[in-house]
């Protein structure tokens, strides 16, 4: 029986032992995730802003969340804060740790319109648009401004401090008293102290949108309690939900000098037409999708209008293809051309990275497209004239802009 007894003891001791292993496994696995987050966060510091952006040459600061966890947490996230905000897992602010997601709200109507990764001793690593410091910076969140517009706190990857198999303890390393209160900006909200007054106040509003643009404000740290629970989460998922699958649409125009280099028989720069286009593109996923059309002049007042649908690879590549309709005939070096019964054209833009002008990117491109063309009449062109008849580039300009901007909506 004492046998027994011992080998049960002995058994006890084993399992205890091994589930303590496994803790402290799991608590290093994810405390390894959340650093390496971090550090992915900070090589791009410096990096500038750009509406719409998603890295790696620039970001606005939903893009920038979005961007690193995909890259160092393989998460997909959605590409709005407040789609980011609705997607993760709201948590205290008890229970902040280093690599969790801090977000704020400068609406009155309760929309996140900011999100930053919280890096411990009260800091942040985010994409800021306007103020004395743009782009991907670090900001102390003893700051006025972001203890004014905290609205809480998620989480998308594991806790270290959960899978070690506690909660954190008041001296855990979250901002106890550098961090804004949630709690206390929920009273100040509904005790009339909304965003759009105290966007007024610091003089940098948007008129448009009566929102204030999150921006990098300089300030001092000050100590000061945070609450214990988010008591305004179930206001802020009561905000509009219409929008929300606005957010992940971008909107691009561009216009471009359509030209080539050879005809069949020679090598001879020419001008062709100039192009215009327009077209929307969906950002939630790695390879976005889109569909647009563009309008082709040519010489003699001859137009191509393809409707195309649009694959981008990343903030710098796309395909497209589509089918096109021809009003009228073209000539190219000398030979009249028709548009057959199902033309169609496809081709491949590469884009600059973007100069940030407020909401709006504007980048240089330059396309290579092929277009189905024939002979006019029951001739057709021979191997080396179709080619030369369809291939062409077209240089010029694209802007982009979130489609946000056209349903009264800033931030990112």
């Amino acid at each position: 029986m004492r046998i027994l007894r011992k080998r049960l003891h002995f058994g006890l001791f084993l399992i205890t032992l091994c589930a303590a292993a496994s803790a402290e496994s799991k608590a290093e696995a994810a405390q390894a995730k959340r650093d390496a987050l971090i550090a992915e966060a900070k090589k791009y510091i410096g990096s500038p802003y750009a509406a719409g952006g998603v890295g790696p040459e620039s970001f606005d600061c939903s893009g920038f969340i979005y961007f690193i966890a995909r890259k160092s947490a393989k998460v997909q996230l959605p590409r709005s804060s407040h789609a980011i905000y609705r997607f993760v897992e709201h948590i205290s602010d008890d229970e902040i740790e280093a690599g969790d997601l801090l977000f704020f709200s400068a609406s009155s109507s309760g929309r996140m319109t900011h999100v930053g990764l919280y890096i411990g001793k009260g800091k942040m690593i985010h994409a800021a648009s306007e103020g004395p410091k743009t782009g991907v910076v670090v900001s102390s969140l003893g700051e006025h401004y972001w203890k004014t517009y905290y609205a809480g706190a998620g989480r998308f990857v594991p806790s270290a401090k959960s899978a070690a198999g506690g909660k954190p303890s008041n001296g855990s390393d979250k901002q106890k008293t550098d961090a804004p209160s949630s709690a206390e900006n929920s009273e100040k909200k509904t005790s009339g102290t909304t965003a759009d007054a105290e966007t007024a106040a610091s003089g940098k509003s948007d008129k448009e949108s009566g929102e204030k643009t999150i921006a990098d404000s300089g300030g001092s740290d000050r100590d000061e309690s945070s609450a214990s629970v988010r008591k305004d989460t179930a206001k802020v998922d009561a905000g509009p939900k219409k929008n929300e699958l606005i957010d992940n649409f971008i909107c691009s125009f561009s216009a471009a000098i359509d030209w080539s280099f050879f005809e069949p028989d020679r090598f001879f720069a020419n001008f062709r037409g100039i192009d215009s286009g327009a077209d929307i593109t969906f950002s939630k996923w790695k390879l976005r999708p889109g569909i647009g059309t563009m309008i082709k002049g040519y010489n003699g007042g001859i137009v191509l209008v393809p409707l195309v649908f649009i694959l981008e690879l990343n903030d710098n590549i796309r395909a497209y293809a589509g089918p096109a309709v021809t009003l009228g005939s073209p000539t190219f070096f000398g030979e009249r051309t028709a548009s057959p019964a199902f033309s169609g054209t496809f081709g491949v833009s590469f884009c600059t990275p973007p100069h940030a002008a407020g909401s709006v990117g504007i980048r240089f491109m330059q396309d290579i497209s092929y277009t189905i063309f024939k002979k006019s009449g029951d001739s057709t062109f021979s191997f080396a004239s179709a080619f030369c008849a369809g291939f062409a580039f077209a240089t010029g300009i694209r802007i982009s802009l979130p489609m946000r901007a056209f349903a009264g909506e800033r931030g990112a």
